[in-house]
């Protein structure tokens, strides 16, 4: 499966369109909805941006429907297990979204520092991405391993 987004016409439209088994879908998603990952079941996430509210929301699609995950912000990566990680756009910081509970990932780094983003969940549960120190601002590639 490969998802894409798909930019035509003028005004210009924005589409994500899900190529499965040779055949180009339209997921019912917002004008502005962007597709940032798929697992191998071909669950897809992403977000759009919410004029009516301000900010990005979060969304999985299923492969039946397109779903808002709980917390405001950009969904980046999502494995096999339907483990979400994204960017948090109300408080900062970076979340992961299992089982329809959000966790914030910033309170597994110490409090001198703060996540500047996560790119990538992989199939045992870690997550990459970059701290940034709050004082001096030098920036380091993190790993994080979530627990329950």
């Amino acid at each position: 499966d490969v998802v894409l987004e798909v930019v035509q016409g003028t005004p210009v439209r924005q589409a994500v369109v899900l190529w499965r088994a040779g055949t180009f879908t339209t997921l019912p998603l917002p004008e502005s909805a962007s597709a940032a990952a798929i697992d191998s079941r071909g669950e897809v996430v992403g977000y759009a941006y919410s004029s009516a509210e301000g900010r990005y929301k979060s969304w999985r699609w299923d492969g039946a429907r397109a779903v808002a995950l709980a917390v405001p912000g950009r969904a980046v990566d999502v494995n096999d297990a339907g483990e979400i990680v994204g960017q948090a756009t109300d408080t900062g910081g970076a979340f992961l979204y299992r089982d329809g509970e959000v966790r914030m990932l910033d309170a597994m780094i110490p409090p001198e520092w703060t996540l500047d983003s996560v790119s990538a969940i992989n199939e045992a549960g870690h997550v990459v991405g970059v701290a940034r120190n709050r004082s001096s601002g030098i920036k380091r590639a993190v790993l994080l391993t979530p627990r329950d």
